[in-house]
């Protein structure tokens, strides 16, 4: 295999990569914006953008692997797509962190839930009964 197929393997092989990526971004987005319409939680909305920034990333950065580019139009959409990338990744990592927190609250929400519960049916249930009735044969 010579230099230029090798060349045209990879640039196959890049491409369908980022087709591959890019579609995973919209499954993803799909699902964050149903998540959003549902909860109306600010992390759905968070990830959201994040990935709508994401499919411009994903957009600028394959550009260069379906036109034929001059290498500084190449190195201007690499800088152009790291900065999209960062602003991106930085976005995904906020609207986690605020999906986490809020998890968290539930979590303790349910625990705080759970305990009134039990307290509530301890109450219910009125005194505890005695393991044994003095004076039986079981009592010792």
């Amino acid at each position: 295999m010579d230099s230029y197929d090798a060349m045209e393997r990879y640039m196959t092989i890049a491409r369908y990569l980022s087709l591959f990526a890019l579609l995973a971004q919209l499954v993803l987005l799909g699902l964050q914006l149903a998540a959003y319409r549902r909860h109306r939680h600010a992390s759905f909305l968070v990830l959201s953008l994040a990935s709508i920034i994401g499919l411009a990333y994903g957009a600028v950065i394959g550009l260069p692997y379906f036109t034929a580019s001059a290498m500084p139009h190449v190195l201007s959409l690499i800088t152009v797509g790291g900065v999209i990338g960062i602003a991106a990744t930085l976005l995904g990592i906020t609207g986690t962190v605020l999906l986490f927190r809020a998890y968290r609250g539930l979590v303790e929400d349910n625990a705080r839930v759970k305990a009134r519960l039990a307290l509530l049916e301890a109450q219910q249930a009125g005194p505890p009964l005695p393991a044994t009735v003095p004076g039986s044969s079981l009592h010792p």
